[in-house]
């Protein structure tokens, strides 16, 4: 019995340490003159999600956003070396196509079988609004621009640590004042009985925020305006097996953000009453 407590502790230090070596991966938002917005909810100690970004010496800015398959101490430790690569490499590798192949190659030197990374990475130039990026295999992004229907911008290459020799292609475009909107599947996944929130639910959810600033939007508890069930913000903070991020950026700046869903403890479709997605 004693050794059974003496290990707990052990593996309880080694989680608590693993879950600060995260903390510190994270990119801190504390300048409020930054195009740059962001908010962390882990709903547990360690998770496979990521997010980085900072400014490059011409002003550009170099952002990813990953999630890592699996859960626990392997999956942040996956994490954890992905970020780690992706802050190094990202400050030389000018072309997002050329970095996803480059991390595809150190991750499937060194990812144990049947892990792998989702992630979309990019640079963004704040001055011309100009926005370049790679895909492996991640949640399309949602381009939303004024007055006209959200567009998801797809691609066909996949995760990393699959194939050494998987090919990245850099996709192209200019915000002009629009929203890239970026997520893991902890959030189109969240189910409320038999249905998904999807694509078109964290659409609608982005739909209620569109007038508010940046900090208003960090602090803000969205639910589906359509959604007759979402009627109430619940307040307990047990939360889902699943980390969930959401990602957004404005035309005149991006606003990154890792976001947690909570539910309640009654059945899954009566939590939607209570669904609360921090965004």
């Amino acid at each position: 019995m004693a050794d059974r407590l003496v290990a707990q502790e052990r593996l309880q230090r080694e989680v608590e340490l693993a879950a600060e070596i995260q903390r510190h991966l994270l990119p801190v938002e504390d300048n409020d003159a930054s195009p740059i917005c962001g908010l962390v909810r882990p709903i547990q100690e360690v998770s496979g999600d990521f997010y980085d970004h900072f400014e490059l010496p011409d002003g550009t800015i170099a952002f990813a956003i990953g999630d890592v398959s699996g859960k626990g101490l392997n999956a942040s430790l996956l994490m954890s070396q992905t970020a780690s690569l992706f802050r190094c490499l990202g400050k030389t590798v000018r072309d997002p196509a050329r970095l996803m192949s480059i991390l595809n190659r150190e991750i499937c030197a060194t990812v144990s079988r049947g892990m792998f990374v989702t992630m979309v990475s990019g640079l963004y130039d704040p001055a011309t609004g100009h926005l370049r990026f790679a895909n492996a295999g991640h949640i399309p992004p949602l381009l939303r621009r004024p007055n006209q229907r959200s567009v998801e911008m797809p691609a066909d290459s996949p995760p990393l640590g699959i194939l050494a020799g998987s090919k990245y292609e850099t996709e192209e475009v200019n915000l002009d004042g629009a929203q890239f909107v970026l997520c893991t599947d902890g959030v189109t996944e969240f189910r409320f009985g038999d249905e998904e929130l999807g694509t078109q639910g964290l659409d609608l959810l982005l739909d209620t925020a569109r007038a508010r600033s940046r900090r208003a939007i960090s602090a803000a508890n969205f639910r589906p305006a359509k959604a007759p069930f979402c009627q109430t913000t619940f307040t307990d903070r047990r939360p889902m097996s699943r980390t969930s991020s959401v990602t957004t950026s404005r035309g005149g700046g991006f606003s990154l953000s890792i976001r947690r869903i909570c539910a309640p403890p009654r059945d899954m479709f009566v939590t939607m009453q209570g669904m609360s997605v921090r965004v």
